[in-house]
């Protein structure tokens, strides 16, 4: 079964357009600071990434929590789930959102951002050539396109998944490391962001990209 899910949402508008006081709440889970992205680069030889596996899986598990907030049935969505072997790459919040009947709407919007985080995952996997600029969102269809339809076999996307170099994602780490503390500071210094930055996108690529580097980061509970 494809979903579709339509970028004009008014769930999908919501969850991208937030308060400046909610972004800084979220940011502030993931510090950052100017001038260390460097280390990143200098590092990338020596780090250690996620097996592609568990990053493909990974990636499965955002896309249904996505299709979750838009309606998709949460009952289909974790028996498929646990049919294909997945279910366990579930972290405790997405498997209780997924088996919740009725979660509450923030629940929902936060579900539904993490179709940035999704899109990133998708990247780091090739499978998308390239993320947009972070002033805007990855358009939902390429993200789902990407990835299995839910209800479909996952075996050979499992078994093919492949990561890009390790050069490649540390330094998409720094970029956006240094995009979430440009974005930070103007947001707690009350600043025009610059470039235009979407702070939700910023913020979802960032804890994917950190969730892909614990060598670099440590282990991220995400």
């Amino acid at each position: 079964m494809d979903v579709r899910l339509n970028s004009s949402h008014s769930l999908r508008n919501h969850a991208l357009h937030r308060s400046r006081s909610w972004a800084v709440s979220r940011m502030d889970c993931q510090l950052s600071r100017s001038g260390d992205g460097h280390r990143y680069a200098a590092m990338a030889g020596i780090m250690i990434r996620r097996e592609s596996e568990e990053v493909a899986k990974r990636a499965i598990i955002l896309n249904c929590v996505v299709a979750a907030s838009f309606g998709y049935p949460r009952d289909a969505i974790v028996e498929w789930l646990k049919s294909e072997g997945i279910w366990s790459s579930a972290t405790k919040w997405k498997a209780a959102y997924l088996q919740s009947e009725t979660p509450p709407d923030e629940d929902n919007i936060t579900a539904n951002q993490t179709a940035e985080a999704a899109a990133t995952l998708s990247w780091s996997l090739g499978l998308i050539d390239a993320l947009p600029d972070p002033s805007q969102p990855t358009d939902l269809d390429l993200v789902i396109d990407s990835l299995p339809q839910i209800q479909a076999p996952t075996s050979e996307f499992l078994g093919s998944a492949t990561l890009r170099p390790r050069a490649e994602i540390a330094k998409f780490n720094e970029t956006i490391y240094n995009n979430h503390w440009a974005v930070r500071d103007a947001l707690i210094n009350d600043r025009e962001i610059p470039d235009n930055h979407h702070p939700v996108v910023v913020h979802q690529r960032h804890l994917a990209s950190n969730w892909l580097c614990p060598k670099l980061i440590g282990g991220v509970a995400w």
